[in-house]
C-alpha cells in the first residue's frame, strides 16, 4: 500500500479517494454514532444531524495517526494473535467445514480491520510472522487451545480498549473483543458435539 500521508502534510490534506475506501472497508454499515453516512456503499457524506437535537461545536477528533502511534506495538500484537487463529481455524475448516469455516472467515475479517487501522496510524502495511501449525493428532485439544486463545484474545482486547486514548481504536477493540467472547461460545458448542 502507498503511504497515504507525506511528511508534514497535515491530515486534513489527505487523499479523499483512498480514505473513503479504507473506511468503507472498515465500516461497511451505517451506524447512528458515526459522524459520516454511506452512500451507494462507496461515498462517504456527513451525516445530517437529528432535527430535533441541537448541534454542538466542537472541535474535529485528532487524526488517528496523532493519536494512535503509541497504540502501533499493542495493535501489532492483536493483530498477530487474530491472524494466528484465523490460520489455525482455517486449517482446522480443512477437516470439519462448517462453524470453523465461518469463524475462519470472522477471524480474517478481524484482522483486516485491524491491517486498516495498523495502515491508518502508521501509513504502511504490517506483514504478519508465520503461524505455528495446529496441534497435529487431537482435534479436540486443537479446539481446546483455540477457546483459550479466543478467551485471552477477547481480554487483550477488552483491556486494549479501556487503555486507548484514541476513541476509534478503543470501539474497535471492544467490538471485537465482544466477538471473541461470541467465538469462544461458538468453540464450546463445538466442543460439547464431539
Amino acid at each position: 500500500m502507498e503511504q497515504a500521508q507525506g511528511p508534514g502534510m497535515p491530515c486534513g490534506e489527505l487523499d479523499r479517494a483512498a480514505f473513503e475506501r479504507v473506511w468503507h472497508r472498515v465500516m461497511p454499515e451505517d451506524r447512528p454514532d458515526c459522524p459520516f453516512t454511506l452512500i451507494g456503499n462507496e461515498e462517504l457524506t456527513p451525516a445530517a444531524p437529528a432535527p430535533h437535537r441541537q448541534e454542538a461545536r466542537l472541535p474535529p477528533p485528532p487524526c488517528l495517526a496523532e493519536t494512535g502511534a503509541a497504540e502501533l506495538p499493542r495493535l501489532e500484537t492483536l493483530l498477530q494473535q487474530t491472524a494466528d487463529l484465523f490460520r489455525i481455524y482455517r486449517a482446522l475448516a480443512r477437516r470439519s467445514g462448517g462453524t470453523l469455516g465461518i469463524l475462519a472467515r470472522e477471524k480474517r475479517r478481524q484482522a483486516r480491520q485491524l491491517a486498516t487501522a495498523h495502515f491508518l496510524i502508521s501509513g504502511k502495511s504490517h506483514t504478519i510472522s508465520p503461524t505455528p501449525a495446529p496441534r497435529q493428532g487431537s482435534f479436540a485439544l486443537s479446539l481446546r487451545d483455540c477457546f483459550h486463545a479466543e478467551q485471552s484474545l477477547s481480554g487483550a482486547l477488552l483491556h486494549a480498549g479501556r487503555a486507548s486514548g484514541d476513541p476509534s481504536l478503543s470501539e474497535l477493540y471492544r467490538t471485537m473483543s465482544v466477538e471473541c467472547r461470541r467465538h469462544a461460545q461458538q468453540v464450546w458448542g463445538l466442543i460439547e458435539r464431539l
